[in-house]
């Protein structure tokens, strides 16, 4: 929805101070937003550089189809030129002309970025780019996506792949059936997840998470009551990681404050 591929179902979305939901795709590019899909959208018998070209042609004056049909020589020297550059910048620049189809699954996924920067963007949509990756080849991106994060490029990233998004990401939104589950840095979630769903997604062993109810002030689950507890009636989550419990003498456990 964000990019305009799929209609927005209620809400309105904006980018840059100005609602964009109501556009075309390809307007919504030509403002400075570009995206790469979940399964990769090459043209595989045309060669690396012809595949970003493609991307370049939203910076062009005469379209694709006239710099395709090489109606527009000056217009197609200018977006190939502009190719390679991109190419050059997420590491491609010796298959310029391989056949796009012949790359490995990581190095298409590196295609399909430069060929969404070819359109100068300020901002990158990215859909599973570790899908399918193998170890190297992730570490391969991530080392791309730190440099673009510091050269001003904001991105945006959809992946369920923990351990690349924890060792990358500034700000994590945890999501599940389209309900906001947590907002926080990396650390933040990792270090106190906010429910038992996102304990388990983010694979947290040492967070012990016990579900309960409040009522009156006090906390009760299982063998376990509280009183003098600190938050709302109703379903709550208690949170704590085993070197954060205090255990007294008397055997009796202290333990922090709920993570709701």
């Amino acid at each position: 929805c964000i990019s305009g591929v799929d209609p927005l179902t209620s809400g309105e979305i904006r980018f840059l101070g100005e609602r964009i939901d109501r556009l075309a795709s390809r307007e919504i590019a030509r403002r400075g937003m570009g995206r790469t899909f979940q399964h990769v959208r090459l043209l595989p018998t045309m060669s690396v550089l012809e595949n970003v070209a493609i991307g370049a042609h939203l910076r062009g004056d005469k379209g694709v189809v006239s710099a395709a049909l090489h109606l527009e020589r000056g217009e197609e020297a200018r977006l190939l030129a502009e190719a390679k550059r991109q190419l050059e910048r997420v590491g491609l620049g010796e298959h310029l002309f391989d056949e796009a189809g012949s790359l490995p699954l990581g190095q298409q996924r590196i295609l399909e970025i430069a060929r969404a920067l070819a359109a100068d963007p300020c901002l990158l949509l990215l859909d599973e780019p570790a899908a399918g990756l193998r170890y190297l080849e992730k570490q391969s991106l991530a080392e791309l996506l730190r440099k673009l994060r510091s050269e001003g490029m904001g991105i945006l990233l959809v992946e369920h792949d923990m351990d690349f998004v924890m060792g990358l990401a500034d700000r994590v939104v945890v999501m599940n059936k389209g309900e906001v589950q947590q907002v926080g840095t990396p650390l933040e979630i990792y270090d106190r997840p906010a429910n038992t769903f996102v304990a388990s997604f983010i694979g947290n062993p040492a967070m012990n998470l016990i579900p309960g109810i409040v009522q009156a002030g006090t906390f009760t689950a299982p063998g376990m009551t509280i009183p003098g507890f600190a938050a709302p009636d109703g379903p709550v989550t208690l949170g704590f990681r085993a070197e954060d419990a205090h255990v007294a003498a008397t055997g009796e456990v202290t333990i922090p404050c709920p993570l709701n």
